[in-house]
């Protein structure tokens, strides 16, 4: 890896001006991903909202495939039933 960018929740939530709620800000994440058919555990999934699909209805499956965090517009009971207690992140990024 050597020069490669390592990205933690903590810089993450500061980039995107997220809420950070986890236990863990300083751990770092996989890849970043939109898609959770190719997320892996560990990967960060960002969920985007287009014209045919929106991403808040996989955040859930992100989730039980072992998403280490995830960004997103809408707050979810669904996202708390899904994870396991205390592994993950959730940044919510309030949409103007």
């Amino acid at each position: 890896m050597g020069d490669a960018l390592r990205l933690t929740r903590r810089w993450v939530a500061e980039a995107v001006g997220g809420d950070l709620r986890c236990v863990d800000p300083q751990r770092e994440i996989g890849n970043v991903v939109i898609d959770t058919r190719v997320l892996q555990a560990g990967d960060f999934f960002v969920a985007l909202r287009g014209a045919r699909y929106d991403g808040h209805h996989f955040v859930a499956q992100a989730f039980e495939k072992g998403a280490g965090g995830a960004i997103v517009g809408i707050l979810s009971r669904i996202f708390w039933l899904k994870a396991p207690r205390w592994s993950y992140v959730v940044l919510y990024v309030a949409l103007g």
